[in-house]
């Protein structure tokens, strides 16, 4: 089983810094912050960069109004990645 984390802020910053370093450990990162527009933000690049490192990076939007939510039509992202293909092991 992959281990699977939610990292909160991880366009910039310790956000960022800790979804690189899961990548570089294999982890599955679920990647939320702000700059996603699939066309080269700073969390689309964070999101590539993971995937540099070894790891399997996905971008998610943060819906502040609402909580955090999956772009792909409104599931909450801690549901995606719980239930995407493994355990939820940690959450920033």
């Amino acid at each position: 089983m992959s281990k699977i984390a939610l990292v909160t802020g991880a366009s910039r910053g310790v956000g960022k810094g800790i979804a690189l370093a899961l990548g570089a450990a294999g982890w599955t990162v679920y990647l939320t912050g702000r700059g996603t527009d699939g066309n080269g933000g700073p969390l689309d690049i964070a999101a590539a960069e993971v995937n540099a490192r070894g790891g399997t990076g996905i971008t998610a939007e943060a819906a502040l109004e609402y909580g955090i939510t999956d772009i792909d039509g409104g599931q909450p992202v801690s549901h995606r990645a719980a239930f995407g293909g493994g355990a939820l092991f940690g959450v920033r």
